[in-house]
């Protein structure tokens, strides 16, 4: 059987304005943690970037299995604070069907660009959010805890750190 070749992933246009370095990007511990981290793993929006060092990243900072990560990406009205548009995604740890990260790219880059051409695109703020979720698609916040509650002592621990890292 021949495989189909794969196509190119999705790149924005060049004419558009809005750069990677302009959407800020948040680790939380589930969707109702108060409190997040500004997101330093691997870029999302890269096209060199795969699911695993997403999973890699996210697992070195969580102390359970991470099955599932949901992505949620917001266009946010600067001045109102009202949510223009959502855009959630999950990704699972294992990928049935290849190619989800790169799905989940060209529809925010999509919707960004759409964005970044209208008369106001000066007034929007876009945000993505993450995290994690356990083997059925459920918040892992009773697993894990919330970040105020994990000492810094215990995540920075290196036999921790390794051993989650090596059995991700």
């Amino acid at each position: 059987m021949l495989m189909e070749p794969r196509s190119q992933e999705w790149e924005p246009p060049a004419d558009h304005f809005i750069m990677e370095s302009m959407i800020d990007c948040y680790l939380s511990s589930d969707y109702d943690d108060p409190n997040f981290l500004a997101w330093s793993g691997p870029s999302i929006l890269s096209p060199l970037t795969q699911a695993e060092g997403l999973f890699r990243y996210v697992s070195s900072i969580f102390p359970s299995h991470i099955h599932w990560l949901e992505i949620q990406f917001s266009v946010i009205h600067k001045y109102t604070g009202e949510s223009i548009a959502v855009l959630p995604f999950f990704l699972p740890r294992v990928e049935h069907t290849p190619g989800n990260l790169a799905r989940c790219r060209e529809r925010i880059w999509r919707l960004v660009v759409q964005c970044s051409r209208s008369k106001s695109s000066a007034d929007f703020r876009f945000e993505i959010f993450i995290w994690p979720r356990d083997a059925l698609g459920w918040s892992v916040n009773g697993t894990i805890g919330r970040f105020d509650s994990i000492s810094p002592e215990w995540t920075l621990n290196p036999a921790r750190f390794v051993h989650n890292i090596y059995y991700s």
